[in-house]
């Protein structure tokens, strides 16, 4: 899940006004609570304004080429408990 937000800043550094306008992106770890567990952020800008995307980074799978597609994952586990068997 990613949040994305138009931000509207009360003030904002020239420096980084700069960068964000030159297309460079920022990242942050960001907090919606005071709990351990911090997201990370991206803040970008474009003409409309400034954005930040939140959210947890998802590793991409690379494959070789023309490497057969991977397993499918299945969902069920052997773990599962069998009341069959009972």
């Amino acid at each position: 899940m990613i949040f994305r937000g138009s931000l509207k800043a009360e003030s904002l550094d020239e420096g980084l006004a700069a960068s964000l306008q030159e297309g460079s992106i920022w990242r942050f770890s960001f907090n919606y609570r005071p709990d351990y567990r911090a997201e990370t952020a991206y803040l970008v800008a474009n003409d409309e304004g400034v954005f930040a995307l939140v959210g947890v980074p998802a590793a991409p799978r690379f494959l070789e080429p023309n490497a057969p597609p991977p397993p499918e994952e299945d969902e069920e586990s052997d773990d599962d408990l069998d009341f069959e068997m009972l």
